[in-house]
């Protein structure tokens, strides 16, 4: 088995081993995929952040080839397929995303996402509300240059 994972440990933290640790880099060997492209695989942030939420021996018991099967599978979910796909931060505060396209999810998905992810939020109410001035303003100022005061 080629070498996974570079690890580093920090400071404790609940993952079993009473260490944090991040993974910083990935070897995945070609006969680990049956591919001469495989040495060429770098994996995905997807993929790291996923790894660094696992403890280590958990993280430590994958082969490449799981490894580079999970990465496929995280792939599959690439928002960059989205029709409309617009992402901006904000004062570099806070970010917006708004994403549009073809609606592929089942409906019991997406009854589980919107129980966990309700609209009527303080947050999301008080956006929509500016949104909502805005767009009022905008229409006013519109109609005030086309047909004058």
């Amino acid at each position: 088995m080629r070498i996974l994972a570079a690890v580093r440990c920090d400071t404790p933290e609940d993952t079993g081993d009473g260490t944090r640790c991040w993974i910083g880099a990935m070897s995945l060997g070609a006969t680990d995929f049956g591919s001469e492209q495989a040495d060429a695989h770098k994996p995905s942030p997807a993929l790291l952040r996923v790894l660094q939420r696992m403890p280590l021996h958990l993280r430590a018991s994958f082969t490449a080839a799981q490894l580079a099967a999970v990465d496929r599978a995280l792939d599959a979910n690439n928002p960059t397929r989205h029709v409309i796909n617009l992402r901006v931060t904000l004062f570099g505060l806070a970010y917006l995303v708004v994403l549009a396209g073809h609606e592929r999810r089942d409906q019991a998905r997406r009854a589980l996402e919107r129980d966990k992810h309700p609209i009527a939020t303080p947050g999301n109410l008080a956006v929509l509300a500016l949104l909502t001035v805005l767009g009022l303003a905008a229409g006013y100022a519109l109609r005030v240059l086309a047909f004058g005061g």
